[in-house]
């Protein structure tokens, strides 16, 4: 065998196997984009997908405190859970008062024990009550830090 079919060999063989290795650690693989690479701190939040996303995101990808601004009223529709126990994530309106409505029966956070949740200039409300019923909501200032171990509000 000639020198240079030896090393049109080599080659191919050595690109094969650097490919090989780059796919197996995702070297072409495109990398997952985080939540808070979509939806740049201080743009505001406008519907419960995005908050639900964002808050997802932040429990498994935060590398500093995040700030959700929260820009038109809406229904939260399943329940939140804040996990991060690294980090303080805080929701505020961005206009005097953001309502948050409940469109779903019971809690709408879930705080994990360590977790810091701050609400700034949200209302946290049911929805409508019905008949003799009273409607209720979370102070707009309220911080459950200190709350007890996985607590709910």
């Amino acid at each position: 065998m000639n020198t240079k079919k030896l090393f049109s060999k080599l080659a191919a063989m050595v690109l094969t196997v650097a490919m090989t290795l780059a796919l197996m650690h995702g070297g072409f693989i495109a990398p997952q984009v985080s939540r808070a690479d979509v939806i740049p701190e201080g743009t505001p939040v406008m519907n419960f997908d995005d908050l639900k996303d964002t808050i997802e995101d932040f429990n498994s990808n935060a590398t500093g405190n995040l700030t959700i601004t929260i820009g038109a009223d809406f229904k939260l529709t399943e329940l939140l859970s804040v996990t991060n126990t690294s980090h303080e994530l805080t929701i505020k309106g961005d206009a005097p008062t953001r309502t948050l409505t409940r469109g779903i029966t019971g809690h709408l956070f879930t705080v994990a024990n360590n977790a810091h949740l701050i609400l700034e200039g949200v209302d946290c409300a049911v929805a409508e009550p019905a008949a003799g019923k009273r409607k209720t909501s979370v102070p707009k200032d309220f911080s459950p830090k200190g709350m007890a171990p996985t607590d709910t509000f």
